[in-house]
């Protein structure tokens, strides 16, 4: 489904789901309620009148010091440091693209959260992605790298597109920061074609290696770097566990496959790093298929 439709025609007011135009090359305007939504270097920056209301950061000035260098941190650290981390960091990447049948090229993929765009180079047909997040900076960052690539400024719980259209849908580090998760799901499974699939990434947040390997790694690099306490801003950032995204996850969506790293062979949060997992939509008639091995952590 959606094989053969632009970009204009899968998008939706997210105010009022009306449909969308583009009058010029300078802004959208939705056909029902007559909002114009800008077009910034490129990006559709559609984000809705009203949101849920996040307070976790309010008037928070250890998150204020950190969103002033979190991209660097990202460039500088997350995404160019050592081999070892560049390998863990980049696990749910690859897992994601080996677990899943990517072979319809004709079908839409969808990047939430897609950040300064570290999945893009796992996609065969950047033609068919759209990448979106809330963070315009962060898509600046991937205009210059990807010129053609289709950009949303967006929410994930209010996404400017339109139901039952995206094959693949793809979320790697995005779901522990999701403050309303139950919310973000719900969208995902609206704008899910009924045959289509949901990769999701999540470091094992919660189990007992990836708190210690924070400790050697990012926790004491970031502190000792940019004097700022990480571990608070991790409480902040990642208010949801990996067993706690599973469990969400796995109440809407049936299981098709799951890798761990780095023990594959002992499926366990408390044991590994990264878990990537293959979801399709569930069949309201059955009971979504839950792997006992989540519980473990």
């Amino acid at each position: 489904q959606g094989g053969l439709m632009t970009i204009l025609e899968i998008l939706q007011c997210p105010d009022c789901s009306g449909a969308i135009e583009q009058p010029d090359d300078t802004r959208l305007l939705c056909q029902n309620c007559s909002r114009e939504y800008p077009i910034i270097d490129g990006i559709y920056s559609m984000l809705p009148s009203h949101s849920l209301k996040d307070t976790r950061f309010d008037n928070n000035k250890c998150f204020e010091q950190w969103r002033k260098i979190s991209s660097e941190v990202l460039h500088d650290y997350f995404i160019n440091g050592n081999k070892l981390f560049n390998f863990i960091h980049n696990s749910s990447h690859k897992a994601g693209n080996d677990i899943a049948d990517l072979s319809d090229e004709s079908g839409w993929s969808l990047d939430i959260g897609c950040g300064t765009g570290a999945h893009f180079p796992y996609y065969s047909n950047l033609s068919r992605v759209v990448g979106i997040d809330i963070n315009l900076k962060s898509l600046k960052l991937i205009r210059k790298s990807h010129p053609t690539a289709t950009l949303i400024h967006g929410d994930m719980y209010f996404m400017p597109l339109k139901s039952d259209v995206f094959k693949y849908v793809f979320s790697i580090y995005i779901l522990e920061h999701s403050y309303f998760l139950e919310s973000a799901i719900e969208e995902t499974l609206r704008i899910l074609s009924q045959d289509g699939v949901f990769i999701v990434g999540l470091p094992c947040e919660g189990g007992l290696a990836w708190s210690l390997g924070r400790e050697l790694t990012s926790h004491k690099y970031i502190t000792n770097t940019y004097g700022i306490d990480y571990r608070r801003i991790v409480a902040l950032e990642h208010c949801n566990t990996a067993k706690r995204v599973l469990t969400a996850l796995e109440k809407r969506f049936s299981v098709v496959g799951r890798k761990w790293l780095p023990f594959p062979f002992l499926p366990s949060v408390n044991l590994n790093l990264t878990v990537t997992t293959l979801y399709k939509k569930a069949d309201e008639n059955q009971s979504s298929a839950r792997p006992q091995t989540i519980t473990s952590g």
